[in-house]
């Protein structure tokens, strides 16, 4: 574009070719000042790129309904990028609407979307597949800020979008339709929210600490998805007893990224042992990729039940299971003494190396029984012969 330009009836540009770029250079495009109609629409078209372009509708006739900032319709592999879009009307005033498109990504982009009724949504997405909505800052005054429906709306991908409108206004997330599934959610905050009827599957990404991939479908409407579902360092929350809240006590899979290195671990349940019939690993649990399924909900975490061993001391825990971490050493005399029973040592192939001061021992057990030493090498320094 070299200049801003406009329509006062319907449509003001139509994209009907593949492989095109349009770049607005910061200008604007103003359409319908008569009524309805859409700043962009593409339909029926492969590999475009919309970007960089200021729409309005405009306010000469704020009266009618179905206004759209951009119109995509069977639209494939396209992108929307660095676009500011406003709208206004009554109802259904959609900022980007995605309509039986797939493999579409919507970067960037600032929208602004009103009207004095119902329905006018900043991102809607209907039957289409993996779409990926991705920095975007939504800013609503009456409507969804995303709104995606059709049971054929599959494996989209929404990633750390800014939702600005007041919690009070409609939704941040309306899954119109029962039984969409694979919704992702990475790093997106969500306050209010609807899951219509049996719900749909979905699945919740923090790329600091792990996913919750729901296997059965959740359901319902709330005031902070966000909170309902909460993954931290080692700890995974769903709230399934909220009140009003919909029915999230289904089977997931857990992933845990990022974990140090577990010896003896295991997974737990609002911290006791979990049971084999509501836990199961699918992974190792020895990090640093965790992943473990649960039937329902409630906290859950990886404990490690050996006691790390880096330094040279006395191991008095009765019972107790020891790892060494590291080669470890003392130059006075022993290094390891054990004083309780039924000890395990696991040595995980490190070096002890004692004495260098002089006489020692790499290990001494005294008036003890059942113990384990493994694994380990145990070398009389060279430095005092």
């Amino acid at each position: 574009m070299t200049r801003g330009i406009g329509n006062a009836s319907g449509n003001c540009i139509i994209i009907t070719a593949s492989n095109i770029v349009l770049d607005g250079q910061g200008y604007n495009i103003t359409y319908w000042s008569g009524g309805t109609g859409v700043g962009i629409s593409a339909t029926s078209v492969n590999n475009i790129t919309i970007k960089n372009v200021v729409i309005n509708k405009s306010t000469a006739d704020v009266t009618t309904a179905n206004n759209y900032g951009i119109s995509f319709l069977t639209v494939t592999n396209s992108t929307i990028q660095n676009v500011t879009v406003r709208t206004n009307g009554t109802a259904f005033n959609i900022g980007l609407l995605v309509n039986s498109s797939n493999n579409n990504t919507l970067i960037n982009n600032t929208i602004f979307t009103g009207g004095s009724s119902s329905n006018n949504n900043g991102i809607s997405i209907s039957d289409s597949n993996t779409t990926t909505v991705t920095f975007n800052t939504i800013n609503n005054s009456n409507g969804n800020a995303l709104y995606v429906d059709t049971a054929t709306s599959n494996n989209n991908i929404i990633i750390n979008n800014s939702i600005i409108s007041s919690a009070s206004l409609n939704l941040d997330l309306e899954i119109a339709t029962a039984a969409l599934n694979n919704t992702f959610f990475i790093d997106q905050a969500i306050r209010n929210y609807s899951f219509t009827g049996v719900g749909s599957k979905i699945i919740v990404n923090d790329s600091r600490f792990g996913v919750v991939s729901f296997l059965d479908t959740i359901n319902g409407s709330g005031s902070n998805l966000s909170n309902m579902i909460r993954i931290g360092n080692n700890s995974v929350y769903v709230n399934s007893t909220v009140s009003g809240g919909g029915s999230f006590n289904k089977s997931a899979n857990v992933t845990f990224f990022n974990t140090p290195t577990y010896y003896l671990p295991e997974i737990r349940r609002d911290e006791v042992t979990c049971p084999s019939n509501v836990c199961t690993a699918l992974t190792s649990l020895t990090g640093p990729t965790i992943s473990f399924n649960v039937t329902g909900w409630s906290n859950y975490s990886i404990f490690e039940n050996a006691i790390l061993v880096s330094a040279c001391g006395t191991l008095s825990t009765a019972g107790g299971q020891y790892v060494l971490t590291q080669g470890i050493g003392n130059a006075s005399g022993n290094c390891i003494i054990i004083t309780g029973d039924n000890i395990v040592l696991d040595g995980q192939g490190y070096n002890i190396t004692y004495g260098s001061g002089g006489t020692g021992n790499g290990i001494k057990a005294t008036s003890v029984n059942n113990i384990t030493i493994k694994n380990v090498w145990i070398n009389k320094s060279t430095e005092c012969e």
